[in-house]
């Protein structure tokens, strides 16, 4: 089933009244944002609409948004196996996301992997026939103006900027971070 035709099967209307197609993109667009690592700049955080990307694939959505901001070329993978088919940096622990990229672990660029105690992807097993770590992925842009580091994911149909206190809130849980494979293979 194509995009256009899952869009006219969608209800009319939201419960607070809003329309879906106002909730769902249909054209893709850009998301300014203010970093302030070494060197303050203005990035330009796509957010694709659900003609260019299915809203529920976060792993692509990231993949396409490091090439896009960065240049960096991440593997073709589900969030879960992240951890294989890319670089594996660090298991976060209790290590806070701000203690990590102070420390420069934590670079723009890279991805954080969430574990989403209410994903469908719960229990899932990665490649290796493990049950997955984590259900979700975000991609680290830089410190905000606070010096709190920010990321951008997709959630289902939206695009969101968020720090690690948003992300707690919304029970999402740092488990690693991974890079950009430093061969440039691509299991």
């Amino acid at each position: 089933m194509t995009n256009r035709k899952v869009l006219k099967k969608i209800p009319k209307f939201t419960k607070d009244g809003q329309t879906f197609r106002d909730r769902i993109r249909l054209k893709d667009r850009t998301i300014l944002v203010n970093v302030f690592d070494d060197i303050p700049k203005v990035l330009e955080v796509p957010s694709y609409g659900v003609l260019t990307l299915d809203p529920l694939k976060c792993s692509t959505y990231i993949r396409m948004a490091a090439l896009e901001i960065f240049g960096l070329h991440y593997s073709y993978s589900d969030s879960w196996n992240r951890k294989y088919n890319d670089e594996l940096i660090y298991e976060v622990g209790f290590s806070s996301l701000e203690e990590l990229a102070e420390k420069k672990i934590l670079k723009p660029g890279m991805i954080l992997g969430l574990y989403n105690p209410e994903s469908k992807y719960r229990g899932y097993i990665d490649k290796l026939g493990q049950p997955n770590k984590y259900t979700h992925v975000a991609l680290y842009l830089g410190l905000n103006d606070i010096h709190k580091p920010i990321f951008v994911d997709q959630f289902i149909a939206n695009t969101l900027i968020r720090d690690e206190k948003a992300y707690r809130k919304a029970k999402l849980i740092p488990i690693d971070i991974i890079g950009e494979k430093k061969t440039g293979e691509v299991k």
